[in-house]
């Protein structure tokens, strides 16, 4: 009776089933981010293990996946926002965290739906609300992209720690900096009119991150210009990359003693890049 009560209460004995993230997503969610904890597991068990949760435990308690979703409505000027997580166990307890987290006072910026998960079947966690996006900066979508209408969005491939794919064709990874920067978010150094510039010629952007050991973690990106840009709008976009990597590389180093370091080049309208962060665990 005793297991049959904390099943029922606290979904901590049988496993739920794994559920990919793309199947909670919006179809038209432009930005797409997603993390797998059981690829790190050897990293995240001895912390786990430092907070008193026994080592065993560890493995059957981390989520499958968790991912986050931006859904750009710019007629309304703003984003949809969903964060879902597929747990493996412990759902009632796990729906909770937001608001013991106090993510309404974390996350001003968003209006939440609700401060806890909730769940359409086992396994599936999720939590919606919006971002609104600065007024400069939907004036500068409508200016630079203006309407797009029924795009085949990129989807997140899977098999990866960290994965982020964007689709920009309508501005969107523009409207996203935009939105941060204006909340609060490192600056971009660049005005507004001058980002919309620089990333205008991206039409998709995949991130890839998976760990080559305990303390390096290999981040891959291919960018996806319009066929149609210029040569020097490629150009551009390409040295100012290059100039975010270089800023990105100054602070690792000199404020977290952390070292990024890689190549990237240009293959006609798309640029690649393969790099590696050395020493990353400082930033955990």
């Amino acid at each position: 009776v005793a297991l049959v009560v904390i099943e029922t209460k606290y979904q901590a004995i049988l496993p739920s089933p794994v559920i990919a993230a793309e199947s909670v997503a919006d179809p038209n969610a432009s930005i797409r981010v997603s993390i797998r904890p059981p690829a790190a597991i050897e990293l995240i068990r001895p912390r786990l293990t430092a907070e008193g949760l026994p080592a065993w435990a560890a493995d059957r308690v981390l989520p499958y996946e968790g991912a986050i979703f931006f859904t750009p409505q710019f007629g309304a000027r703003q984003f949809g926002l969903r964060v879902s997580l597929n747990e493996q166990r412990l759902g009632p307890i796990i729906a909770t965290a937001p608001e013991k987290a106090g993510i309404g006072k974390l996350y001003p910026f968003v209006t939440w739906a609700g401060n806890v998960m909730s769940s359409g079947r086992r396994g599936e966690l999720s939590l919606d609300g919006t971002v609104e996006l600065p007024a400069l900066g939907a004036e500068a979508i409508e200016k630079y992209w203006g309407e797009v209408y029924q795009l085949k969005r990129p989807v997140l491939e899977g098999g990866h720690l960290l994965e982020a794919v964007v689709d920009n064709r309508d501005g969107s990874l523009f409207g996203l900096l935009a939105t941060l920067d204006s909340n609060n978010a490192p600056r971009l150094g660049l005005p507004l009119p001058d980002l919309a510039k620089t990333l205008l010629p991206i039409a998709t952007l995949r991130v890839t991150g998976d760990l080559e050991s305990q303390d390096v973690l290999k981040l891959n990106f291919v960018v996806d210009c319009r066929p149609e840009s210029e040569e020097t709008a490629v150009s551009t976009t390409d040295f100012q990359l290059g100039m975010v990597l270089g800023a990105a590389t100054k602070e690792l180093k000199e404020k977290h003693g952390v070292e990024l370091k890689g190549v990237r080049h240009r293959d006609g309208t798309q640029i690649v890049g393969e790099y590696t962060l050395s020493g990353f665990q400082k930033l955990l």
